[in-house]
């Protein structure tokens, strides 16, 4: 096996480490608000337990919060953000992409991640 077989035999295995510790880009809405958001989600992937999800609204609202994986591809958190909202959210996590949903002081969002 040459250099670059081996290197490329080992490229799945580098993408599988990389997607345990992402940063991965996120966009989302607010549901009956004209309010965006861009931000990230950070995580280990399932086996590490847990992750963080980071936003910032089109009002310049700072939205942060960490949630845990309760099963394989499931995680749930609380986001807390800079005007005083928060609200529990849920991730569905299939590798680097995914989506969720949430509520800030009863009011839905959602989000997606990756190459949603």
């Amino acid at each position: 096996m040459t250099f670059s077989n081996r290197a490329l035999g080992l490229f799945p295995l580098c993408v599988l480490l990389a997607s345990c510790a992402a940063n991965t880009a996120v966009v989302g809405r607010m549901q009956k608000s004209d309010e965006s958001f861009r931000g990230a989600v950070t995580g280990s992937g399932y086996s590490g337990g847990s992750g963080e999800l980071t936003l910032v609204s089109s009002r310049q609202v700072e939205c942060k919060g960490g949630f845990t994986y309760v099963t394989r591809r499931r995680g749930e958190g609380v986001l807390n953000c800079s005007d005083g909202r928060s609200g529990p959210f849920h991730i569905a996590a299939a590798g680097a992409n995914g989506t969720g949903f949430g509520d800030l002081d009863g009011q839905r969002f959602t989000f997606s991640f990756g190459s949603q």
